[in-house]
């Protein structure tokens, strides 16, 4: 999705305005739970049902309500009068502790520390005493001892003595929430339109799962996910979101226009107006918007008030991308250098070893049919290898695809760009050489290799985008460059990069290694987009859609400058599995059991190990075989098959246990918060992950966008609680590297 955004400069104080307002939110939120606990604890009918409310909301989405309704809360306050004394008053009630105090002493009468189990801020210890048989109301010591707890520096509380006192300030808070709460669904009321279509058509909903029982609406998103799909089939780069907030508009303005006036063919010519109409600067968009789209359906408007819609077109898109969060994130370079170990290629025909150890591939773009076939692009510079494979994803699907569908096209395209020189035998220009030391990847740039779209600049041709698909003509860098343009530049907060750069130097191979040469058309990829809606991620596609390939390596990769993307872990060690290799009939100590059978905490240790580089006293090659031969050599299993933790040491000096820590009991979000404090001191963690249902340890890799980034030795898959429940997850252990 392209975002339209005022340009902002980053002043002094807009930075200390952000520090200010995220202060805010953390308490407000905290306070949030806090009330809420209070209220539950007041017995007070609506008070009660709301604090219930905002806990059972918090123990569905793992904190995220609370933390919602606290930004909505310094939003609120930031507008009422006298709402920077209000803030003031919030901020010291959490963070000088008695906020915590109070709502524990809440949850702790509430039983079990309030509806989800917890008391919605700070752990308070062992409760399993204090808490039980809490109904039990005739024991006057017992009720006391309930009614008493410790608050860091405020001394005990008796919470029926500061129950009158905190009430007021809790129903007020609780007055702000019901306020919150109706705003939020009148807000969303309003954007159920963007979350259906959005999900209908694969695009980006955040972390809200929308689904609707009226079978119009379901047939209508179906017909804008069946147009946006077909115009960008033709070359026209539009989204379903746009098509939608363009509609929403229309019927707002003229109540005839509903679902079923809207046939795919008017939805259709709507996306075909937007694509046209688009430009990167929002007043020229809006007016484009309003002369093509809003003048057509009413052509007795001013200009005046066709742009306003335009405008409005323009707000509904930035509102929704910042309600699910995705209008303000991090710069994503999606860019890089990788070393390539090719050990060979899988044509499909033959295989061809290779042997050859390349870093830092350049690309030089190549012309096609009507210019020069197979001779340099002249003006083209020579392109980074990653930079290329983003500009491939973009150029050959645009933007509002789910970002599982862009992994599968940079993989892909990444194992077809390596592979495609000795398919084609080094003919039309299309070739993998050494110049001057460095090597360099020719292919040319049309739809008879791949289409490259430089992502900061766009692109054009010379022809009609169909006659450029039919034809095989050449694309050019720039969206100016020709007299048609394809595509202009892809912003740079687009969720397409960071889907590209989360799978840098991955490339599909076949069971000896060899890169696959795969390729694609628009058929296969709408098979893609199919099997992603299914629940498949990118590993899972691509393996099961060709059968030439056998698993997804990654290659050694180094993000470029400071970027914030989060990548997954980028060695070999990445996809080290307990049931594939050559460790896979290796025994763990004296149990008869395999690494293939229970080695699962062994082969997530040994990637951490590979993961920090430290020097081990395995001799030859480091993987989870030789680790758990080391093992067992040290007595590092016991127990049928148990592993001891300080044995990990002997066979790797400087990588050594320090603890671990029972999570069973936490909320998602503090399991989130414990694990990203582990991670942030430079802990090495293991995760249990399927608590009492059946153990398994994975490795972390990464915590990225609040999804935990793992290594699986027992799956392909890498979003561990995607993956696996949250509530299964038990425990972290961690290793201090060095």
């Amino acid at each position: 999705m392209s975002a339209y955004k005022a340009n902002r400069n980053n002043s002094g104080r807009e930075e200390n305005s952000s520090s200010e307002k995220e202060r805010a939110d953390k308490n407000n939120a905290q306070n949030v739970r806090n009330a809420a606990d209070v209220a539950i604890a007041s017995g007070h009918p609506v008070a009660a049902a709301i604090g219930g409310a905002v806990k059972t909301a918090d123990k569905i989405t793992g904190g995220k309500a609370s933390e919602g309704l606290g930004k909505a809360a310094t939003k609120v306050m930031n507008k009422m009068p006298n709402g920077k004394a209000m803030q003031n008053a919030s901020n010291k009630l959490n963070e000088s502790g008695a906020g915590d105090a109070i709502g524990k002493a809440a949850a702790m009468k509430n039983g079990a520390g309030g509806a989800d189990g917890n008391s919605g801020g700070e752990a308070p210890g062992e409760l399993s005493n204090s808490t039980s048989g809490l109904s039990n109301i005739g024991n006057k010591s017992k009720n006391k001892e309930k009614q008493e707890l410790s608050g860091e520096g405020i001394g005990k509380i008796n919470l029926k003595k500061i129950l009158p006192i905190v009430l007021p300030i809790a129903l007020g808070f609780i007055t702000i929430i019901i306020i919150i709460v109706m705003i939020n669904s009148l807000i969303f009321g309003g954007f159920e339109l963007a979350f259906g279509a959005s999900g209908s058509a694969g695009e980006s909903t955040g972390d809200i799962t929308y689904t609707t029982d009226n079978p119009e609406a379901k047939a209508f998103y179906e017909r804008i996910n069946s147009a946006k799909t077909e115009l960008q089939e033709a070359g026209k780069n539009v989204t379903a979101l746009q098509i939608v907030a363009v509609y929403n508009v229309l019927s707002l303005e003229d109540i005839s226009i509903d679902y079923r006036s809207m046939t795919k063919s008017k939805l259709k010519a709507i996306g075909e107006d937007i694509a046209e109409s688009y430009d990167a600067d929002t007043d020229t968009f809006a007016t484009n918007l309003a002369n093509s789209v809003f003048k057509r359906y009413f052509p007795d408007y001013t200009d005046e008030k066709l742009k306003s819609m335009g405008e409005e077109t323009i707000n509904y898109i930035e509102s929704y991308q910042d309600l699910i969060g995705n209008g303000n994130t991090t710069t994503c370079a999606a860019q890089g250098t990788c070393s390539y170990t090719i050990k060979g290629i899988n044509t499909g025909n033959t295989s061809v070893t290779k042997n050859l150890n390349a870093g830092n591939i350049k690309v030089r773009l190549m012309n096609c049919r009507n210019q020069g076939w197979g001779t340099p692009i002249a003006g083209e510079q020579l392109i980074d290898l990653e930079k290329y494979i983003l500009g491939v994803v973009y150029g050959e699907m645009g933007e509002g695809q789910n970002t599982e569908v862009y992994k599968v096209q940079a993989v892909v395209a990444r194992s077809f760009a390596l592979s495609r020189p000795t398919a084609m035998n080094n003919s039309g220009g299309t070739k993998l050489i050494s110049e001057n030391g460095q090597t360099i990847l020719q292919i040319r740039n049309c739809t008879e290799d791949q289409v490259y779209c430089d992502p900061d600049q766009g692109c054009s041709t010379t022809v009609s985008a169909v006659d450029a698909d039919r034809t095989g003509a050449t694309i050019y860098s720039g969206a100016t460059t020709k007299p048609v343009t394809i595509k202009r530049a892809l912003a740079q907060d687009s969720p397409l990069r960071s889907a590209v750069s989360s799978v840098m130097g991955q490339v599909a191979v076949d069971s000896n290694g060899y890169i696959a040469n795969i390729g694609y058309q628009s058929t296969i990829q709408n098979r893609w987009k199919q099997m992603v809606s299914s629940g498949m991620d990118y590993k899972q596609v691509i393996i099961s859609d060709y059968s030439l390939v056998s698993s997804i390596v990654e290659n050694t990769c180094n993000i470029n400058g400071t970027s914030s993307c989060a990548v997954g872990a980028s060695g070999p060690y990445a996809n080290w599995k307990q049931y594939e290799g050559s460790w896979v009939n290796i025994t763990l100590g004296n149990s008869g059991k395999t690494i293939n059978q229970i080695g699962c905490l062994a082969t997530s240790i040994s990637m951490l190990i590979a993961k920090s580089g430290v020097p081990t006293n395995v001799q030859g090659d480091f993987n989870p075989g030789s680790f758990v031969e080391a093992m067992n050599r040290n007595g590092g299993f016991v127990n049928g098959g148990n592993l001891v933790w300080g044995a990990v040491q002997r066979v790797a000096p400087q990588f050594k246990y320090v603890n671990k820590i029972n999570v069973h009991w936490m909320s998602q979000s503090q399991k989130l918060s414990k694990l990203q404090e582990l991670l942030n001191q430079g802990y090495y963690v293991v995760a249990e992950v399927k608590g009492d249902t059946g153990q398994h340890w994975v490795a972390i890799d990464n915590i990225s966008n609040n999804q935990i980034v793992m290594m699986d030795p027992g799956s392909s898959s890498t979003n561990m609680w995607a993956r696996y429940n949250w509530a299964n997850t038990s425990c972290f252990s961690y290793f201090k590297a060095g």
